[in-house]
């Protein structure tokens, strides 16, 4: 029935000054589809590595994607500069970028934050809604 595997990763690289392109052909494809509107069925889940570049200077570019339904951010953009500068791009439109020399906490970190602080944020709007319509909770009418 089935065929060949699908390669875990498939990595495109070129001697010289070209970037060396890794990806993940899985995740590529369920992005892809996810982003058409279609049906995505992966085994796992959580934020994992679609593709990745390597500039010939070591600069590192990966795209990441999370098919989970209740992601927060569902793909993100990052740039590592080899001097330690960071760059993310979220699928949200939130852009962050930490100089190489600047102090302070992971890139993970602060995203985690970030993310969660948009959550209270919508959750809270969410509630204030449903008390202007007279679904805020408390005893049920009647009683």
């Amino acid at each position: 029935a089935g065929g060949a595997p699908r390669p875990r990763r498939v990595v495109v690289a070129s001697p010289g000054s070209m970037a060396t392109l890794e990806l993940n052909p899985a995740y590529h494809e369920a992005a892809m589809r996810h982003a058409a509107g279609l049906p995505v069925k992966l085994a796992g889940s959580g934020m994992q590595t679609r593709l990745t570049v390597c500039t010939p200077d070591n600069a590192v570019v990966s795209a990441d994607y999370d098919p989970s339904v209740t992601a927060r951010v569902p793909a993100r953009v990052r740039l590592l500069r080899r001097d330690g500068a960071r760059m993310t791009l979220l699928s949200t439109g939130r852009l962050t970028f930490r100089p190489a020399d600047a102090p302070g906490v992971p890139e993970e970190e602060a995203e985690a934050a970030a993310a969660a602080a948009a959550a209270a944020g919508a959750a809270s709007s969410v509630a204030s809604q449903l008390q202007g319509r007279g679904g805020g909770g408390g005893a049920p009418r009647g009683q």
